[in-house]
């Protein structure tokens, strides 16, 4: 708005340059001082009109950042919540309808404008505008986690589905004798490729078994581990144990690998508390053998150069004919993938793994997950190319989306329930409620694209449960 300006500045100077020459001293200094005056104008007006930055609101609860980001959507409000915040009869209460957005619409409790109003926008002629009151953390009920729904979660039929009897060549790791029996004192812990691994001799009593050993000898070709397995909070038990303790008093831990790996380097707390994760614990190689694969849909990081699947539309149809995904399971396992990442925001997956000894026809092994829960504002569409592209899911993957969807389990709610295990929760939550928040309305636009793929395609549903009744 100021560029009207600039040709008289670049005169006045042109004007003082020739000034110069001749010798005016007089009027170069009356144009000097007019050349100031109207710099200080400039800036004067600059700072008339300069806004400072709103400030985010990152201490609110995740259902007021839904009331917020979201104006037309109601806020949803839980079995355990509605107990907390709003009784029988209260204004404000309403109950999320999963069957449509046009019944969600109608059950809320403000109008769809309702929130553009308050802001002073779209009011009719003759309507008094209404300001928008200041929403505090400390009027609003603490959001506590809810361990029951957490619990009937992992009851529920689609978390425990039936499976054949596993075979022999389903289990990655068995305890097996070598030889003989009479020959041997005790068996004999084998992997299936005993290449450049020397045996370790064990009780035959399981349950004298070290916990890792016990965690390792429980993953299948079907999962790495079950959430309910004991083994793992012996697990997590002995991880804590294996300390050692500082000149200090501090508790400290260290690792075992080919550098900085020692006592002189460990990794201590103040004194205690250690914040710390653990991604997977992984049979060693030579036990264990994994590969690695490339994505099809990884990214070429690169500012001028796109990856194929971003240039062609039709790029799922040459992933199917191109193996392992042109049989088995192995699409719709990086199709899973793909909805994890989406819900977690990591844009970095361009590689993932499998164990070898069980071929195409075993899980994915999600390593690698860094780049995760950075922006909670911030969604990435392409994330889920790999959906949008083939419109292909398991069934059981989409009736649990839409199970987390429901009011009785929120996808924030289970996720809050089961990280308020963590003993550092009170301290520094590993996900802040806008974190929490964003999963749901990230879990939302994932249902959205099935839907409109549902539209588009008979065969977007891959039906691996047809004894589910739901």
């Amino acid at each position: 708005m100021f560029f009207f300006l600039q040709p008289v500045i670049a005169a006045l100077y042109s004007v003082m340059w020739r000034c110069t020459r001749r010798r005016a001293q007089s009027l170069c200094l009356v144009l000097a001082c007019l050349s100031v005056l109207l710099h200080l104008l400039l800036v004067f007006l600059t700072l008339s009109i300069y806004q400072p930055p709103c400030e985010p609101h990152s201490h609110l609860p995740s259902k007021t950042i839904r009331a917020v980001t979201q104006p037309n959507v109601p806020l949803a409000l839980d079995s355990h919540r509605n107990a907390a915040s709003s009784g029988p009869g209260q204004p404000g209460a309403s109950r999320v309808d999963v069957r449509g957005s046009k019944n969600m619409a109608a059950q809320t409790a403000l109008p769809d404008n309702s929130m553009l109003k308050q802001n002073g926008i779209g009011q009719q002629s003759g309507e008094p505008v209404k300001q928008l009151s200041t929403v505090s953390s400390a009027d609003l009920p603490p959001v506590q986690p809810n361990l029951t729904v957490l619990g009937a979660l992992f009851r529920h039929l689609l978390y425990n589905p039936p499976r054949p009897p596993l075979q022999e060549d389903d289990w990655l790791l068995r305890v097996k004798p070598k030889g003989r029996e009479t020959q041997l004192e005790s068996p004999q812990w084998l992997s299936a490729s005993e290449e450049g691994y020397n045996a370790v001799h064990l009780n035959g009593d399981v349950e004298t078994h070290p916990p890792w050993l016990r965690f390792h000898l429980g993953i299948t070709r079907w999962q790495l581990y079950d959430p309910t397995d004991p083994n793992l909070l012996q697990l997590e038990e002995q991880l804590s144990s294996d300390k050692i303790v500082s000149a200090v008093g501090n508790t400290c831990f260290y690792g075992q690998c080919s550098y900085y790996c020692s006592t002189e380097h460990a990794v201590c707390g103040r004194p205690h508390a250690l914040e710390a994760s653990l991604a997977a614990m992984l049979p060693d190689l030579s036990l264990a053998p994994r590969r690695s694969w490339r994505s099809p849909w990884r990214r070429s990081y690169s500012r001028s150069k796109l990856a194929q699947w971003e240039t062609e539309k039709n790029y799922c149809d040459t992933v199917k004919k191109t193996p392992p995904y042109d049989q088995g399971t192995r699409l719709v396992d990086v199709i899973d993938m793909a909805i994890l990442d989406f819900l977690m925001s990591n844009m970095d997956r361009h590689h993932y793994e499998t164990f070898e000894k069980f071929g195409n026809d075993t899980f994915l092994i999600h390593l690698d997950n860094g780049r995760a829960f950075g922006r909670f504002s911030k969604d990435e569409p392409s994330i889920l190319t790999p959906l949008k592209q083939c419109c292909r899911i398991r069934r059981s993957t989409f009736k649990k989306l839409q199970l987390l969807n429901s009011p009785q389990f929120h996808l924030s709610d289970v996720m809050r329930a089961s990280l308020s295990q963590d003993p550092l929760t009170a301290v520094a939550p590993l996900l802040s409620e806008p974190h929490l928040a964003a999963l749901d309305r990230r879990l939302a636009k994932v249902l959205q694209v099935i839907s409109r793929c549902q539209e588009q395609h008979s065969d977007t549903v891959f039906n691996d449960i047809p004894d589910y009744p739901g």
